[in-house]
């Protein structure tokens, strides 16, 4: 196998990682995410990638997740040169599903990247740290911090009673 048949089989899984980490709206998330793998692509090749001692697919993520952090801090600088303020999204249906992926978007990028790796991607821990460049106890926080942030977003989101678990959270012990 070449490095490009390798890189046809991770782009799927590329772009939806992509997508978990940009916020707005559906149209714009997609051209927005699809230039990050594909830029992301683009280095892996320029770079002349000959495995360099690290699994494409972990140096792919990390590359997608650092031209995220690239991006926001750029968006970040026009915005206060401009003096304008990030817009909401267009209001959705209060479906379970479209909780959920609100309360996800509300994440940090820190967050976001390390659930999306491990809980969309299934990438192990030690594959999470090494595609973000991060030692394993800040790993471990940061999905703390986004699980607890995600259940606390969807469990305020719907009625609950106080002392009453929300119905679609199970408690594991």
């Amino acid at each position: 196998m070449t490095i490009r048949d390798d890189m046809a089989r991770l782009i799927p899984g590329l772009r939806r990682f992509a997508r978990a980490l940009v916020s707005a709206e559906p149209e714009e998330r997609r051209e927005s995410a699809d230039r990050l793998a594909q830029e992301a692509i683009v280095r892996a090749l320029r770079s002349d990638w000959s495995g360099r001692g690290a699994d494409l697919r972990i140096w792919l993520y990390g590359t997608v997740a650092s031209l995220n952090r690239e991006r926001l801090r750029d968006a970040a600088a026009r915005a206060r040169q401009s003096g304008e303020t990030e817009l909401a999204g267009a209001q959705r249906g209060a479906t379970p599903a479209n909780e959920a992926a609100k309360a996800f978007e509300a994440l940090d990028c820190d967050e976001r990247e390390a659930l999306a790796l491990i809980a969309i991607e299934g990438l192990d821990y030690g594959e999470a740290c090494e595609a973000l460049k991060i030692a394993r106890p800040m790993l471990i926080a940061r999905l703390a911090r986004a699980r607890r942030a995600l259940s606390d977003r969807i469990e305020n989101s719907h009625e609950i009673r106080p002392g009453r678990q929300a119905p679609y959270l199970r408690l594991v012990k």
